[in-house]
């Protein structure tokens, strides 16, 4: 199925509107090709080619990507395939320097460096701590793994330069991550590797599978057998970390806790390999790839995946060239054969480009054998583990109460059965009869739910029908749950069509909390809510604002520069871009007792929960879109109200029954008519106490301020980009 240049053309972010957010979240580049190692899993084709990365086409490279609008705040630059410390430490000192001076003033710059540590030096321990680079490097674990297939090229082990160069590293004081491959000759000795790289003190230890990829066309980890074996490895790994009272960083238990939610609560999982221009990958050439990064070195045709030369490229018309849209088309089938075929679709978004080339001869197919070894066993791992909890939980809810006899037994964890499943030899669940909702076993929902309606309620589970794509960051008791919408009849003050929450509010469930605090749900850095509280240095200013004017510009002129300037600071304090792209959009301040306060200009009645149009009315990559910060400056609560959708996704969900062009509809009609398809889709409900704030992504989402704890309602509101980052150090916790 082919691409209209119409649809690709949506996710291009320089065709969108001021405000809309880059997709780029790695550079890579090749500064060269050779390895001084011959590691015999390796991909690499041209690892004994000292080619090299002409420094002069880094100016080349910024100009090319500030043109396109695909440079924001941050720019991660990764020196990667081949072995970058091959190359002199001048050489990435003049890099560095040549990033500096290329990119814009507001742009942080960070290096990321992954070694095979066999030449690192004290010069580059310097030089790392000087630019505070990110390190990495790459050891197998105990020297008989790793100097079983990471060798020089005449065959001999490489451990012990490898290691003296790590210590090398810690002794300047840096704590770099390691990579380990997972070969067969490594699985079964997974508390040995354990507690190898926890003696070892590194900041993360993460965990490659032997890959089919590349010049690498074997795998000692194909077969059954292997797979078994493989997913014993991250059983055993689990358990270890959840025993230790310190333990070990382990990058794929860290990220498979987000993953498995996901997969349980039909959360979407972001996969930047199968979208254009999330990673950029340019060769030591100069050439141009994207999507998974290994395809800028695939064996044979070098430039079948490469879109052009970084002199001559230009990303903003991508889109037309016919290699690209070759590409991505077959990228998009495979996506969608997955989608249809795949239980972990919602956990991967796809799987790998460039391990679906290698192992299937195309981009347009489904499952890999490093989807079996990589997400499907960590996902088991992880959901198993959450089930166990859960359960455990339950159980100690229904316990009887105690009795004071100190004879009596505490409840015991249930057994490691769950109804209507057993496990075959390799690890996975299978169905030995009718099997229960997670929701029946935990004892969350109601075994007489509502009708399920349409797409929406068809895709969900029942354990989170609330569950959408954004984040929600607050206290627990904060937060409480309305079962849907009504229509507003017969009020006048309301506009027509006009939707409100059903006044039944309810307080979160622990796992519900858990789900939507999962930091798995959007990439976008924009598209979260957040309570937070005002640093510090701000509060004595927000003491001093008189909270009476109805708009930043009343009062006295001492009392706007007040204002004026806690504006200024608080979008300094909140990260919300340059001045230029922010906009105060003022003090709004009127009489409180309203389930919705937002009120429309034209009519001047009430519009209900809707979605802001300040930046625009276009609805694709609203989830990009500048999102907004508004500080309580009343005496009383108020409240933030919101479905955990976005604009997009509502569009999603909407198509099966309405038109293809529903999307052209302004996106408060697009919310409004969703409502009314699914009026059962509850809201949230945020208090906000005098003196914090909420970050929203209230371009994004459906959502209105309500009012009804105060007789005077005032807040301050700024549009801007406060990012993810920023907002997590202020948010309130429990």
């Amino acid at each position: 199925m082919g691409v209209s240049n119409g649809d690709l053309a949506q996710w291009y972010r320089g065709q969108l509107p001021p405000g809309a957010r880059t997709p780029l979240q790695l550079l890579i580049i090749q500064s060269t090709t050779f390895c001084n190692l011959d590691c015999s899993y390796c991909y690499l084709p041209l690892r004994d080619k000292k080619n090299r990365f002409d420094l002069d086409l880094i100016p080349v490279t910024v100009d090319k990507l500030v043109a396109a609008g695909l440079i924001d705040q941050e720019l991660t630059v990764a020196w990667h395939a081949g072995e970058p410390l091959v190359m002199p430490v001048d050489y990435y000192r003049e890099a560095v320097r040549r990033f500096a001076e290329s990119v814009p003033d507001h742009v942080t710059v960070t290096h990321n460096f992954q070694t095979n540590g066999m030449l690192i030096s004290e010069e580059y321990v310097e030089f790392f701590k000087e630019i505070e680079a990110r390190i990495g490097v790459s050891i197998d674990g105990p020297k008989d793994i790793h100097d079983a297939r990471r060798t020089t090229r005449d065959g001999r082990g490489t451990y012990d330069r490898v290691m003296a160069g790590f210590e090398k590293l810690r002794a300047g004081g840096l704590q770099p991550a390691t990579i380990a491959v997972l070969t067969e000759h490594s699985l079964g000795q997974a508390e040995r590797i354990y507690d190898f790289f926890k003696q070892l003190g590194v900041a993360e230890a993460g965990f490659n599978i032997e890959e089919i990829e590349g010049e690498n066309e074997s795998s000692s980890l194909a077969g059954p057998e292997m797979e078994k074996k493989v997913r014993e490895f991250y059983r055993t790994m689990h358990r270890l970390v959840m025993a230790d009272p310190e333990p070990l960083r382990v990058r794929e238990i860290v990220h498979g806790r987000g993953v498995a939610l996901a997969s349980l609560t039909d959360g979407k999982s972001g996969n930047s390999e199968t979208n254009p221009l999330s990673i950029i990958s340019i060769g030591h050439d100069g050439r141009v790839s994207t999507f998974s990064p290994e395809l800028l070195q695939v064996p044979g045709d070098s430039d079948a995946y490469t879109y052009g030369d970084i002199r001559t490229i230009d990303f903003t018309q991508l889109w037309r060239n016919n290699r690209f849209i070759d590409v991505y088309s077959q990228i998009e089938a495979g996506i969608a054969k997955c989608a249809k075929e795949c239980r972990y679709f919602n956990s991967c978004g796809g799987g790998v480009p460039a391990n679906k080339l290698a192992e299937n001869g195309s981009f347009n197919s489904g499952e890999t054998m490093h989807c079996r070894l990589t997400r499907q066993a960590l996902v088991d791992t992880m959901e198993d583990d959450l089930i166990d909890r859960l359960l455990a939980r339950k159980a100690e809810r229904l316990a009887p109460p105690s009795t004071g006899d100190e004879s009596a037994q505490p409840a015991q964890r249930p057994p490691r059965v769950i109804q209507g499943k057993k496990q075959d030899e390799s690890g996975h669940t299978k169905s030995n009869g009718s099997r229960k909702k997670l929701s029946q076993l935990i004892g969350i929902g109601s075994a007489k739910a509502r009708p399920q309606q349409g797409r929406l309620q068809n895709a969900r589970q029942e354990i989170f029908p609330h569950l959408g794509a954004i984040n929600l960051f607050a206290p627990t008791d904060r937060i409480t749950l309305s079962p849907g919408t009504q229509a507003v009849l017969g009020d006048s003050e309301y506009t027509d069509g006009a939707r409100i929450p059903i006044q039944e509010w309810r307080s979160l469930s622990d796992v519900e909390y858990a789900a939507l605090s999962s930091g798995s749900r959007s990439p976008a850095p924009l598209n979260f809510v957040a309570l937070v509280q005002l640093p510090e240095e701000l509060q004595q200013q927000f003491a001093l604002l008189n909270r009476d004017h109805s708009n930043s510009s009343s009062g006295d002129a001492e009392d706007k520069v007040k204002l004026d300037q806690f504006a200024k600071d608080l979008i300094k304090a909140f990260g919300g871009g340059d001045t230029d792209k922010s906009r105060v959009l003022g003090i709004v301040a009127q009489p409180g007792q309203k389930m919705t306060s937002t009120i429309e200009r034209e009519s001047g009645k009430l519009l209900g929960l809707h979605v802001d149009s300040w930046v625009s009315d276009n609805v694709s990559g609203r989830s990009r879109s500048q999102n907004r910060i508004a500080v309580n400056l009343g005496e009383k609560p108020r409240h933030l109200l919101m479905l955990d959708l976005g604009v997009e996704q509502l569009v999603s969900l909407m198509k099966e029954h309405e038109n293809d062009e529903i999307e052209l509809e302004n996106p408060t009609t697009i919310a409004r008519r969703f409502m009314e398809r699914h009026p059962s889709y509850p809201v949230l409900r945020l208090e906000i106490r005098p003196g914090e704030a909420y970050i929203a992504a209230t371009e994004n989402i459906v959502h209105d301020a309500a009012s009804m704890e105060t007789d005077f309602d005032a807040a301050l509101h700024i549009l801007g980009e406060f990012p993810r980052s920023k907002a997590l150090k202020q948010v309130l916790s429990n």
